[in-house]
Order: C-alpha cells, then structure tokens, then sequence
C-alpha cells in the first residue's frame, strides 16, 4: 500500500490537470485510522509534494488519531500543520 501511495503521488505530480480522485483517495489514506503507518506516511509526503489544497483538511483530521503518538507519522503531520499554519477546530 505503500508503494502505491508513493507512486500515486509521482504520477499526480508528473500530470498537469492533476487527478481530484486520487488526490481525494490519498487525503482518506492519510486519515483512516485503519491504514498502515507507512502507507499513511506515503500519502502525507505525496500530498504535501503535491502542494495539494486539501491538505489541511486531511491534516486536521490525520491529527485527531490517537493511535498516531509518538510515531514518526504524527510529527510530520505536527511539522506540516506549524509550517502551514493550520487552523484546528476541535
């Protein structure tokens, strides 16, 4: 899953209309608490790379997981929501 994740964002970033559905699907693997840590991180990388807009709403929901703590996943997730100022409505 990974590995899909990873090349999902490669082949969005080489297209120039850019795919909303694959970008929607790795926003969802990013906050589905079910999904594999490194498949999650995979999508962050990839939409963060993407420079996609709905980045912080995936965020914002990736940050409520509790299952994420003091993983590596949830200090990306932290780093990307100071650098892009994300506001949180909890």
């Amino acid at each position: 899953m990974s590995a899909s994740a990873r090349a999902a964002g490669k082949l969005l970033a080489l297209s120039e209309r850019g795919d909303q559905p694959a970008r929607s699907q790795l926003a969802a693997l990013l906050g589905d608490e079910d999904g594999a840590l490194e498949a999650r991180t995979e999508a962050l990388r990839a939409l963060v790379a993407l420079s996609d807009p709905g980045l912080d709403s995936a965020l914002s929901t990736a940050v409520r997981d509790g299952h994420l703590e003091e993983t590596g996943l949830i200090k990306e997730i932290e780093k990307e929501i100071r650098d892009r100022k994300v506001r949180l409505n909890l």
